[in-house]
């Protein structure tokens, strides 16, 4: 009898135990898949955009990484523990973690670069255990207030109270305005420099009864669709700087790493000056840069050859057929590269620019004696490898680089003399460029720059030429790599020009020389006026001209070489 107790007792435990194992598989076993997933929506996303990085991706600023919402099952809000995500439509300068769900910049990228075009974007999460359970949420990443207008084109910087313009400020905010400021306030502006991108673009808060005309376009600031001011009048104080030997080519950059813009000019016996800005606009010779090669330098970029944040140059030398790359030590001192030889076709035109995307400098050439492009892909290490060749139009007088169809891809433009077109080639992202039709334009086209100079977003082109009657053209384009317009007008023979926004009223303007001097040519912001400002240079022709900020006063001054009778060895400056 006892021993059929204990056995009792004992089966007792065992059937105890086994239950308890039992129910702790039962608790383990996963739940089942959600029926359905919630994606979070776009004004989600765009909160989280403006929490963590108050000025959206506005290009040079820095980008924190933000972290996106999870997917939810209905009914409740509870994220799902088991979705996987992804992320689809970014650019190779963002990138996105699945598992942290961390949007970031991508390697290699401290800031955000230039774009011109919205970034659409597809957030997806599904279920683990069952793929077709599935969300998404669509938007433009680059717009994060939801406005319609990219971020490139807008400004969320620190409210002010008031409304600026003896200083060039003006207080603009987005087009949504919930969406950076407290609903109501109409006192609480966002401050920032009229010289942007695309005025059009920006709303500015006004009082109800205001009833004044800031920018005296007779439209009242309440129902101004393009508020705007100038900053300056564009009025320019000339001197000039001496060289050793005849310039022929000039450019601008920052090569001692200070903030303030330097410069650097191209003489007729092959050496290369710089000259160190003291951030008043005053020039003191750091280099003159002797690669041993007799040659004019006909053209110049300035550029990161190296990828080692010091500015170096690409220069073109037809005497010799050659073009040279070099580095920077960040002192003004350019070392020498690569000499790359071309024979017998004169390289007289050079562009800098990355054409397949890998950050690296490429270069684009243009060889006079055989109407010839030429790409060149940069190592990343400042040692060029030749690449595709392309056929210019008869005899190629200068050349242009930019993303001129909005693709994000670098592209080229070409213009000829005698020809009466610009050529154009577009990039397709890896090193290889397709040519479009000629854009029809004048005879005797010279220089050429692109800038957006009638504010629709899209790109276009102004050239110089020699044709009387017609030597200032501006071609509008529609972004398509197709354009609608061609405007001449009889300015006198201009054979070089540069887009720049010279009063500050957020339009390029166009900056000329050849003919009776330096000439200014302030844009109306139609692309098709122009009032024109002429500057003697005393007897020679201006040639080649760079715009930059040379005093940190946030106008933009000049630089130029000249081209014959007295003073050839002169630089001249013109600040603002």
């Amino acid at each position: 009898m006892k021993i059929n107790t204990r056995f009792a007792i004992l089966m007792a435990a065992m059937s105890l135990a086994f239950a308890s194992c039992v129910t702790g598989i039962e608790n383990t076993t996963p739940p089942p898949p959600p029926e359905s997933l919630v994606a979070p929506t776009a004004d989600a996303i765009r909160a989280s955009l403006v929490t963590a990085a108050p000025y959206c991706m506005e290009p040079g600023f820095g980008w924190s990484c933000i972290t996106m919402d999870e997917c939810t099952s209905p009914p409740d809000t509870t994220p799902v523990t088991d979705a996987i995500y992804e992320m689809t439509g970014l650019p190779d300068w963002l990138s996105f973690d699945p598992d942290t769900r961390e949007l970031c910049l991508a390697t290699g990228f401290a800031t955000v670069p230039v774009y011109t075009a919205a970034i659409e974007v597809t957030y997806t999460c599904y279920s683990a255990s069952d793929s077709t359970v599935t969300a998404s949420v669509g938007l433009n990443i680059n717009d994060c207030d939801g406005g319609g207008d990219i971020d490139a084109h807008e400004d969320a910087n620190s409210a002010v109270p008031e409304l600026w313009d003896n200083v060039g400020y003006i207080s603009l905010t987005v087009h949504n305005v919930d969406e950076y400021l407290v609903p109501g306030v109409i006192g609480d502006r966002r401050r920032i420099r009229t010289n942007i991108t695309d005025p059009a673009g920006m709303d500015v808060l006004v009082a109800a009864d205001d009833t004044g005309d800031i920018d005296g376009d007779s439209i009242p600031n309440l129902t101004d669709p393009n508020v705007f001011v100038a900053t300056s009048d564009a009025t320019l104080t000339g001197s000039t700087l001496a060289n050793a030997a005849q310039v022929d080519s000039i450019a601008s950059g920052d090569l001692n790493n200070d903030g303030i813009p330097d410069l650097i000019v191209g003489r007729d016996d092959g050496l290369i000056s710089t000259y160190l800005n003291n951030g008043a606009g005053v020039f003191a010779l750091a280099f003159n840069n002797n690669y041993l090669i007799v040659s004019t330098v006909s053209d110049m970029a300035v550029a990161d050859t190296e990828g080692s944040g010091r500015l170096g140059v690409v220069a073109a030398m037809p005497d010799s057929s050659q073009f040279i790359l070099t580095g920077g030590d960040g002192l003004g001192l350019l070392t020498l590269n690569q000499v790359i030889t071309i024979p017998a076709v004169n390289p007289s035109f050079i562009v800098a620019a990355d054409f397949n995307g890998d950050n690296a400098v490429d270069v684009g050439v243009v060889t006079q004696a055989d109407n010839t492009l030429r790409i060149y892909m940069n190592n990343g290490f400042g040692v060029v490898a030749a690449g595709n060749t392309y056929a210019t139009c008869n005899t190629p007088t200068e050349m242009a680089t930019a993303d001129m169809d909005a693709d994000g891809n670098m592209d080229m433009a070409v213009t000829c003399s005698p020809a009466s077109v610009v050529r154009a080639f577009f990039g397709d992202g890896n090193g290889n460029f397709n040519a479009a039709p000629d854009y029809p334009a004048v005879d005797e086209m010279w220089g050429i720059t692109v800038a957006d100079f009638n504010n629709d977003g899209n790109l276009d082109f102004a050239m110089g030429s020699t044709t009387a009657g017609a030597e200032l053209v501006v071609i509008l384009c529609n972004g398509d790599r197709t354009c609608h317009a061609v405007k001449t007008f009889d300015v006198n023979s201009i054979r070089t020009v540069v887009a720049a926004d010279m009063n500050g009223d957020g339009f390029p303007d166009i900056v000329g020389t050849g003919g009776p001097g330096l000439r200014v040519f302030i844009n109306d912001g139609t692309g098709l006026g122009y009032a024109e400002t002429t500057y003697d240079l005393g007897g020679p022709n201006g040639l080649k001209i760079t715009a930059a900020d040379f005093t940190g006063d946030n106008m933009i001054d000049l630089a130029l070489t000249n081209s014959n009778g007295p003073g050839l060895q002169n630089i001249n400056i013109f600040l603002q």
